[in-house]
C-alpha cells in the first residue's frame, strides 16, 4: 500500500511511505527519503511513531502488482526486504 502521512506537530508535514507489514496495532513502514524502515504503533486509535510523534493516516492506495518504485528510490534495503517476506 502506498501512504501519505501527516504528521500532527505544528508543521504539518507530509510524508510518502509504503506499508510493509501490519499488525492488530503496529505497521511497518518505508518512508521516502529515509535509509530504515520505521514502526508506527497504535495508542489508544491514535498512530505514532517510535520516536513518539504522532501522526495520521491520510489515504492508503493500493500498489499496482509488482511496482516498486518508490520503494527503490526509497531504500535498496527496503525493496530487499520486501522480496525476501514476498510484500512487493
Amino acid at each position: 500500500m502506498y501512504m501519505i502521512l501527516r504528521y500532527q506537530n505544528q508543521t504539518g508535514r507530509r510524508v510518502e511511505a509504503v506499508l510493509l507489514a501490519t499488525g492488530s496495532s503496529t505497521m511497518r513502514v518505508v518512508v521516502k527519503g529515509q535509509s530504515d524502515t520505521s514502526e508506527l504503533i497504535r495508542v489508544n486509535g491514535r498512530w505514532f511513531t517510535e520516536s513518539g510523534s504522532a501522526l495520521e493516516i491520510e489515504s492508503m492506495i493500493p500498489l499496482p502488482a509488482g511496482s516498486s518504485s518508490l520503494t527503490t528510490e526509497t531504500s535498496p534495503r527496503a525493496l530487499a526486504a520486501s522480496r525476501v517476506s514476498g510484500t512487493a
